[in-house]
């Protein structure tokens, strides 16, 4: 009767683990199906601060929501993952920008790796 229970459980529990993107619109959830055959990190969703310190630029997610935070991530900072001065670099960081100062939430998508000293890298700036 108690292994029936803990089967019970973790099969109920199995259907709440793919429904991570579920807030995002069929375009956006088909985009990530191509990165799914790649690693995933966290989703952080909702206001996020840019600011940068020297040469790097640092998000800080304020009031966000956030599902799948991978263990390297120990800080509560994330990263962009492209080269800075790249256009897509620029790309990103204009959307955060924007979204700042108009005070809207965004939807960051993490690679699952984590830059020192325990900042996720993030891939994808979706605007909302």
């Amino acid at each position: 009767m108690r292994t029936t229970a803990l089967v019970l459980c973790f099969i109920i529990a199995l259907p709440a683990a793919g429904s991570d993107y579920e807030f995002l619109n069929q375009e956006i959830q088909k985009v990530l199906k191509y990165r799914q055959g790649r690693s995933i990190g966290g989703i952080y969703e909702g206001r996020v601060r840019p600011f940068y310190v020297d040469d790097k630029l640092y998000l800080q997610p304020l009031a966000a929501v956030v599902h799948r935070k991978p263990r390297c991530a120990t800080r509560n900072l994330l990263r962009l993952a492209d080269k800075r001065g790249s256009v897509q670099f620029r790309n990103k960081f204009d959307i955060l920008l924007r979204s700042w100062t108009a005070g809207r939430d965004v939807v960051l998508i993490g690679t699952r790796t984590c830059q020192p000293p325990g900042d996720e890298t993030i891939f994808a700036v979706i605007p909302r």
